[in-house]
């Protein structure tokens, strides 16, 4: 019965993962998640671990339906949130939508058409919004900030910077020091 308990406690957490990768269900499915983690352990049958975990997978994948079947913001907003805590990664789209169970093109239109602009686009002004903040600072190296923000060359930073700013990282920070001391 504890192998059993384990393997059941291993499928809640995939359970667990599931509902915060699509951040489904709101707090009803979030407390019957972590009733089942607190009495899980407390059944003395395999059969009511059994029934415990199909009505959570029936509750998750019900979840999941509501979530594809929807006009798609729920989707994007949760891609949203997982480019803004990953932006420092190499974050592509292909990647994305492989992790969400999307089409990457149905993917791309979808966050366009619910952000107003690209996915690369998304992700770039983030970035650079991050660099503005660091380079504020005026603690970190360029190229410790580019490593922060994603950019693997400092080089590149550079220059997507400047493309984005006007300015190169150096030129803005000197600006910024200079206009707010």
């Amino acid at each position: 019965m504890f192998a059993f308990t384990f393997l059941a406690l291993r499928m809640l957490l995939m359970f667990s993962s599931i509902a915060k990768k699509f951040e489904l269900g709101g707090s009803a499915l979030q407390k019957y998640l972590w009733n089942c983690q607190r009495t899980i352990a407390d059944y003395q049958s395999r059969e009511g671990v059994r029934g415990q975990i199909d009505e959570l997978a029936q509750l998750v994948m019900d979840e999941v339906k509501k979530l594809r079947f929807s006009s798609g913001q729920h989707m994007v907003e949760a891609v949203r949130k997982y480019v803004e805590e990953n932006f420092s990664y190499e974050l592509a789209l292909s990647s994305l939508a492989e992790m969400f169970h999307l089409n990457e093109t149905y993917l791309s239109g979808l966050f366009k058409q619910h952000v107003g602009i690209t996915f690369s686009d998304y992700v770039t002004r983030l970035r650079m919004t991050k660099a503005e903040q660091l380079l504020q600072e005026n603690e970190l190296k360029l190229t410790d900030i580019a490593m922060l923000v994603g950019y693997s060359s400092s080089s590149y930073f550079s220059t997507s910077f400047k493309k984005n700013s006007g300015k190169s990282p150096k030129e803005y920070r000197e600006w910024y020091l200079k206009n707010h001391p």
